[in-house]
């Protein structure tokens, strides 16, 4: 839920944001996140995967535990945090130990933001999103967000390990654990 997560990660600079910086943020971000996942997992692309165990928590919102074993090297144990709406779940975070990809976010946009503005936050994220869009040269004159290759997501099949949370998160309860490739 990218709406939700560029909110929070935007902290008390979303309320000082005008209606145009928020709309290009909430696009940016929807670029950053899924980069910014598959940067962190595409490491573990060769790995086996398995779902340990999902918990419900209050609300809607799941924790789905899985371990990520690469051919050579330590496991990682990963925990996504999911929200449940209108019968689809959505990822809102990922955790590794007790550290929280989204608070991490949090604490480097703010920092960002209050160091140079929320137009300094956007310029960020502008370069981010040109960085990770294969074959585009930067057009000073154009104000259009550039997008990201969503090929670049298949290096780590995010949506199958999606799927398998999904799919484990119907029982919200322990599970045995389901070795996945």
């Amino acid at each position: 839920d990218y709406k939700l997560m560029g909110r929070f990660a935007m902290g008390r600079f979303w309320n000082k944001a005008d209606v145009e910086q928020k709309t290009e943020y909430n696009d940016l971000f929807a670029d950053y996140v899924p980069n910014g996942y598959v940067g962190r997992l595409s490491e573990y692309r060769d790995a086996g995967f398995v779902l340990i165990k999902s918990r419900k928590l209050g609300g809607a919102d799941s924790i789905v535990t899985t371990r990520l074993t690469p051919k050579e090297g330590d496991a990682i144990t990963f925990d996504w945090r999911v929200r449940g709406q209108d019968s689809r779940y959505k990822v809102i975070d990922l955790m590794v130990g007790s550290v929280s990809y989204l608070k991490t976010l949090r604490q480097e946009f703010t920092s960002v933001a209050a160091r140079s503005g929320i137009e300094g936050l956007l310029e960020l994220l502008r370069q981010h999103a040109a960085a990770n869009t294969p074959n585009a040269a930067p057009n000073p004159q154009s104000s259009a967000t550039p997008r990201h290759d969503s090929s670049a997501v298949a290096e780590f099949d995010l949506q199958a390990t999606i799927a398998a949370l999904m799919a484990a998160l119907r029982g919200h309860g322990e599970l045995n654990a389901v070795a996945m490739r």
